[in-house]
């Protein structure tokens, strides 16, 4: 096992779960119960199962799924798709910060790829970090571009279910230092 680990170009894959079950047939492995996988840094967890397609390079998380990647905020949700070949993480109900300048808290169904663009549908932000926030931010389509952007179209402004305004986008700054977009409220208890 040692000599493995000193190869080039070798990278391994740790896996670990309360069963497993490996197919030959379909080339699947199926981790069951809490299971974890970390190769390269990146981890996935679940308290379901995780199944890894060999065939297609694919791979599913059910129960709670977790990703953390290298870089950057975990990602968790219902469930999570990642194809190992093209580097695109999808999570369905995700739930992440993002935290450049402000901290962003998004929710809804997030797509990741190897850029430093996250892509979210159908999905709230908010600065406020509570469970039932004060204020969000809905909007059909988001791209957030890593310590750059954070761009929503439709946007709506909701305070406490409430829609209070109508944007036909929302731009908003990342990066530190004086810069146009809104301004963040900040929230405390007195």
């Amino acid at each position: 096992m040692e000599a493995l680990l000193r190869l080039d170009g070798y990278v391994p894959v740790y896996y670990n779960a309360d069963s497993a079950d490996y197919r030959s047939a379909d080339q699947t492995l199926r981790l069951r119960g809490n299971s974890r996988v970390e190769r390269d840094g990146r981890v996935i967890t679940a308290k379901d199962s995780l199944v890894y397609q060999d065939r297609r390079d694919f791979v599913t998380a059910y129960g709670e799924p977790q990703a953390t990647d290298v870089e950057g905020e975990p990602i968790s949700g219902d469930i999570f798709y990642y194809n190992i070949a093209s580097g695109r993480a999808t999570a369905r109900g995700a739930r992440t910060k993002i935290t450049e300048n402000a901290t962003w808290y998004v929710s809804g169904d997030v797509t990741r790829e190897r850029t430093d663009r996250i892509y979210a549908s159908n999905s709230t932000f908010t600065s406020d970090d509570r469970a039932d926030p004060a204020y969000y931010f809905r909007a059909d389509r988001i791209m957030i571009i890593r310590t750059r952007l954070l761009i929503g179209r439709p946007a709506y402004l909701y305070f406490k279910n409430v829609p209070v305004m109508a944007l036909p986008f929302i731009v908003q700054d990342l990066e530190t230092g004086r810069r146009s977009g809104f301004l963040i409220p900040q929230f405390e208890i007195n």
